[in-house]
């Protein structure tokens, strides 16, 4: 996949890892900032999940994407479906789990059910698949096992002998596209087997991207508006990618490219009518989509060797097949240009140019580019105690011993003023802190009376993975809206605390130079001018780490299975009080991170104005007889400060141009 998401990102990464590393040789940054950020970095994985119902080219989509040959089997039931992981591997390799012996008595119990339903029917038939290896499941339960790339089909094809007792596979591949990248095939969100559905909801809800997979012949169905207007939903995310894949089917139903992707648009703007009048939210994230019409299997085509696809009779015989219906596909890069699979890539490459590349680039950069600006206010502190001290020659030895005076009451005026508004800025966000919490709580308790009248008893027939889902789909209903009305109230609270600090840099401004007047006379005009190097950081910026509460709903999906109604309520319970305690946490920590930012202040004024005048004014006094070869000495260091600060400054911009650059945001 060249020049594709997969390719930006990683060119991304090592571009940032190549600026980090100038960072620490300029001494911008030290050796342990340079190995967190390093180790941060490597942590980062794009997400991307596939989802979509059994037979509509998930796994085909992928092999094209990925592989380039037919690795992932094609599943032609959900009992042979795999929730595979594909990630970066330095060789081939494919670590297979087994189900745990918990969950294959779950298995065994819901295939006794006398109930006809979609569960019980795949639970009963992977247990008659697994009476092969009826000698080998006890060894294997709850075990993981390393296999190779070319066994895969033993363990999730249509015949393999271990299907019925694999629960997932992660597979690694040494191809540079993966090397940031964690792609998951999943089985569906009807899977028979819970846990394997949980894990799939799991990953999803921290993925950067879903590509939902529609049938082109056949789309929005019952089990896709399931999957759209609840499984999605529920999951959280907002960037969805939609598919409409076997675009070759209905092309030769309809006979022309354009009237087969009329069809096709026709079927989505339709689909999109029926989500915007059952579900409102859903419409929003998917109203902005252009479906991407696409034939995985022509994908497939255009990237396989010919090698390859002559080996298999069955690929083969389509391939020719697939000539012969249309006589446009000539070469491998006809198969790729109709396929759509360009159009997929680019469509994911937008997404992530505008996501994950700002998240890469403002996480690390900015940490550098503040080292950096750090490092220019050193260097404008040294540069003013030096003229400082320059000026101070000039004067009588007298005026430098009453200036010195004058900025000692100064300091110790100035400290008790800092400390006395830190005194009433603790006091002014204690009691916030305590206003937000009690609001909080009763967004919790209201949310959690409401679960616990919804939670029904559970019935003497009931299953218990039916009940579960009677359970979840109650709790899950109401999580977005506590999650978005508590998100508020933090953001709230967050503003809050940004508008004391910029309050109190703002008083610390107004003091300063009221002090200033009142205590100092010729180094008055240097003390301001340095005053504002300092704030200036913290004018520009004035951050506050963001803490977002993510209330999950990926922990409650089990808690109905084989627990009565009160067991139920009782694990609802302590699930909220751990997420109370969650929420305290996240208020003192936006509490604690406000009052260190201002103690900074303090500290970096005393340091950086204060004292460097002081250094400034007594190495005049020390100097004072020689006070000629001392001016001399002055000029020299001033001129290589201004020196440091324009090799700095070009250095910072130089990276912020880069920045501008990876984002692809004009200058």
């Amino acid at each position: 996949m060249n020049n594709n998401a997969l390719d930006r990102f990683g060119n991304l990464k090592e571009r940032v890892l190549s600026i980090i590393e100038s960072s620490y040789k300029d001494g911008v940054i030290n050796e342990v900032d340079r190995d967190s950020l390093n180790k941060n970095i490597e942590k980062e994985k794009l997400k991307i999940g596939v989802v979509g119902q059994i037979k509509y080219g998930k796994s085909t989509l992928l092999n094209a994407m990925i592989f380039r040959n037919q690795i992932l089997p094609v599943a032609s039931t959900p009992m042979t479906a795999s929730l595979s992981y594909i990630t970066y591997g330095e060789e081939e390799k494919v670590e297979v789990e087994f189900f745990s012996p918990e969950e294959w008595k779950e298995l065994e119990e819901i295939a006794r059910s006398n109930n006809n339903g979609y569960e019980v029917q795949a639970a009963k038939e992977l247990l008659e698949k697994a009476d092969g290896i009826k000698g080998e499941i006890g060894n294997l339960l709850g075990k993981k096992k390393t296999i190779s790339m070319d066994k895969i089909g033993d363990y999730v094809g249509e015949s393999g002998k271990y299907v019925p007792i694999c629960k997932a596979l992660k597979i690694y591949y040494p191809i540079e596209n993966l090397r940031d990248v964690e792609f998951v095939d999943t089985p569906g969100f009807n899977d028979p087997i819970v846990s394997r559905e949980a894990r799939a909801k799991e990953f999803l809800s921290e993925a950067d991207v879903v590509i939902v997979v529609l049938y082109a012949g056949r789309p929005f169905d019952k089990t896709d508006r399931e999957l759209m207007f609840k499984k999605i939903r529920n999951i959280g995310t907002g960037k969805v990618v939609v598919v409409m894949n076997k675009k070759d089917t209905v092309f030769d139903e309809e006979g022309t490219e354009e009237r087969a992707l009329q069809r096709i648009n026709e079927e989505f703007r339709k689909g999109l009518e029926e989500i915007k009048s059952q579900d409102n939210v859903m419409y929003n994230v998917f109203k902005d989509s252009r479906v991407i019409p696409l034939s995985s299997l022509w994908a497939l085509f255009g990237v396989m060797n010919s090698e390859d696809i002559n080996k298999d009779e069955n690929l083969k015989w389509y391939y020719d097949d697939q000539r012969k219906k249309f006589p446009f596909l000539k070469t491998k890069d006809d198969f790729i240009l109709h396929s759509g699979l360009k159009d997929l890539e680019k469509k994911i490459d937008e997404i992530l140019r505008k996501d994950k590349y700002r998240i890469i680039v403002n996480k690390h950069l900015s940490f550098i580019i503040g080292k950096y600006m750090e490092r220019i206010a050193v260097e404008d502190s040294r540069l003013s105690g030096l003229e400082m001290e320059k000026e101070s020659l000039s004067k009588s030895l007298e005026t430098i011993e009453k200036e010195l005076e004058g900025l000692n009451k100064l300091g110790d005026e100035f400290g008790k003023f800092i400390g006395e508004k830190i005194i009433e800025i603790e006091e002014s966000v204690k009691r916030k802190r305590e206003e937000i919490k009690e609001e909080i709580g009763g967004i919790l308790d209201a949310y959690l009376k409401n679960f616990i009248v919804s939670i029904p008893e559970k019935g003497l027939f009931d299953t218990h993975s039916s009940y579960s889902e009677k359970c979840n789909s109650i709790i899950e209903g109401g999580i977005i809206d506590m999650k978005n009305e508590i998100s508020k109230k933090i953001s709230k609270y967050r503003e809050n605390k940004i508008q004391l600090l910029k309050d109190f840099v703002y008083d610390v401004r107004l003091k300063a130079n009221e002090l200033a007047g009142k205590y100092i006379s010729y180094s008055s005009s240097d003390f301001q001018k340095m005053l504002e190097e300092v704030i200036k950081l913290y004018d520009e910026s004035f951050i506050l780490p963001e803490f977002d509460i993510d209330v999950e709903s990926s922990g409650w999906w089990f808690f109905g299975t084989g627990r009565a109604r009160r067991e139920v309520v009782n694990q609802i319970k302590d699930h909220f009080k751990d997420l109370g305690e969650k929420i305290k946490e996240v208020l003192v920590k936006l509490s604690q991170s406000l009052v260190s930012t201002i103690v900074s202040v303090r500290e970096k004024v005393n340091n950086e104005v204060i004292n460097n005048i002081k250094k400034s004014l007594k190495r005049a006094k020390k100097n004072y007889d020689e006070r000629k070869e001392r001016i001399s000495e002055i000029e020299k260091e001033m001129n290589e400060v201004e020196k440091n600060k324009e090799s700095i400054n070009k250095k910072l911009e130089s990276i912020k141009k880069e920045i501008y650059m990876l984002m692809e945001v004009n200058i």
